[in-house]
């Protein structure tokens, strides 16, 4: 069989038993379009129709291309099904045979009480008729009842008068009187029936759905030829997770990055995270920088048309929180990410920390206006857990994401930081007891997280593990840039998030 592959980061293989050759293309249709034209030209060389099978991030399936180049989903074997013994023939319809010369009635006497006919057979088709199991089957031909000389009537008790009687018929076709019924519901005069209850409709309006995740990848290409496919495991929970994000809740969310080691991972998480929450939540998501030991946030961003930063927006916070203030008033202390859809409150970088520390009280003002203007808050924070302005921007947090890398040392300094919030008060171990830990891979040679996985969840809500991708070292980092995998999995990190909101 011939194997189609398409990796996330957008490199593809054609695999026959001649080995694997490497494939590529500017994009993953047309990428996807030179391996089912190779695998075409090959069904027309063999001049028969090819079983491939075609993988992508999407999962795997299973083609037939035939020498035309038309190309269907590959029908699975199925099972011969095992014999089953044949049935008797059920309500047969017996042969009925009639005599010849059909028996004629005989008139009686109109004075006398008219009995039952005597049963005899007349030439009459036969009609097919079920025997019940317990009774004789029917005699040959059909039975009808002439009528017998006149005799006196006999007779009879008060309760049988006007009943007819039966005689010289077989107690077989002989009426019997009908019994009282059992429990039979009473009827007495002037009772009223209850009335009956009917099923009323809550609502003629149909209610909204969403749908269902659409297939990709190679299940699209099938779907574009009219194969009905279905999506694969990991659409189906790409869709989930797309759902999840793009939620809104009542009222404004704040979000704290932590790690008290630099280098963790904080900035890059709290901008993908604000990306993910922007784009399906239709904007109104701010990124803020609360490093103020030289943050990079506003190094890895796109900068605006202008130069404000945090300190900018320290002076007019009265300003922008007045009755008269409009809600474009903001955009001139932020900047808005024209690719990822939401802004940045930076700091300076430039500055020494001593020159732009804010106070507690200076980072409540900001609190309010970011609330005000934007319906979530992601904060960038420092790497000092004493310091009180990053007390502060834990107190005003909904919820806490821990960065980390896959080196040991930052995940150590994660869960030191989750455990010292546990032991810190009430309302800083339902933090940690609810936070979301996201772990990066570092290096490409790094080995898989499991044990770090292990260890954070037992004390932590939720873990997501983010691959390697060269993308993320890039100064300004962008969701378009990165592989199908690594957008994949920060999506999932950011319904991990959406979930404890």
């Amino acid at each position: 069989m011939i194997t189609l592959t398409i990796g996330s980061d957008g490199s593809g293989s054609y695999e026959d038993e001649n080995g694997v050759e490497s494939l590529t293309a500017t994009s993953q249709e047309q990428l996807r379009s030179l391996l089912l034209g190779r695998a075409a030209a090959r069904a027309r060389q063999e001049g028969q129709p090819l079983r491939v099978a075609a993988k992508d991030t999407s999962g795997l399936t299973h083609l037939l291309i035939t020498p035309s180049g038309s190309i269907s989903l590959a029908k699975a074997e199925e099972p011969t099904p095992e014999p089953t013994p044949q049935s008797a023939p059920v309500n047969q319809t017996p042969t009925v045979h009639a005599p010849a010369t059909p028996a004629q009635p005989v008139a009686a006497p109109a004075s006398a009480p008219q009995p039952m006919p005597a049963p005899t057979q007349v030439n009459q088709p036969a009609q097919a008729m079920a025997t019940p199991a317990s009774q004789q089957p029917m005699p040959q031909g059909m039975l009808v009842y002439q009528p017998a000389p006149a005799q006196q009537a006999p007779q009879v008790m008060p309760d049988q008068v006007n009943q007819p009687t039966f005689q010289g018929v077989p107690a077989n076709y002989a009426p019997q009187q009908a019994l009282a019924p059992q429990n039979a519901p009473s009827f007495q005069m002037g009772t009223a029936p209850a009335p009956v209850s009917r099923p009323r409709p809550d609502s003629f309006l149909a209610q909204s759905s969403a749908g269902g995740p659409k297939p990709t990848g190679w299940r699209a290409v099938a779907g574009r030829l009219g194969l009905k496919v279905q999506a694969s495991q990991a659409q189906c929970q790409q869709w989930e997770d797309e759902r999840t994000v793009s939620q809104h809740w009542p009222g404004p969310r704040t979000i704290a990055v932590l790690n008290g080691k630099g280098g963790a991972g904080k900035t890059p998480t709290s901008i993908l995270l604000a990306s993910n929450f922007a784009r399906l939540g239709s904007g109104s998501v701010v990124a803020a920088d609360g490093n103020v030991t030289r943050g990079t946030l506003g190094w890895r961003t796109e900068q605006g048309p202008h130069n404000a930063t945090i300190l900018d927006m320290v002076p007019q916070t009265e300003v922008l929180m007045d009755p008269s203030a409009r809600n474009g008033d903001v955009a001139a202390y932020t900047h808005h990410q024209t690719i990822d859809q939401f802004d940045v409150l930076r700091s300076n970088p430039l500055l020494l920390s001593t020159e732009q520390k804010l106070t507690p009280e200076e980072l409540d003002g900001i609190q309010q206006v970011l609330t005000r203007y934007y319906r979530m808050i992601i904060w960038d924070t420092g790497n000092d857990e004493g310091d009180s302005l990053w007390l502060r921007i834990v107190s005003h947090a909904d919820q806490i994401v821990i960065a980390t890398t896959t080196r040991t040392d930052h995940a150590e300094a994660g869960r030191l930081l989750l455990q010292g919030l546990s032991s810190r008060d009430e309302r800083s171990a339902a933090l940690a007891a609810n936070a979301v830990v996201v772990i990066s891979q570092a290096d490409r040679e790094e080995p898989p997280a499991t044990s770090l996985v292990d260890g954070f969840a037992g004390i932590a809500r939720e873990v997501v593990t983010i691959p390697y991708d060269r993308a993320m070292r890039e100064q300004w980092l962008r969701s378009d840039k990165l592989a199908p995998a690594t957008r994949a999995a920060w999506l999932h990190a950011a319904a991990a998030v959406a979930r404890g909101l």
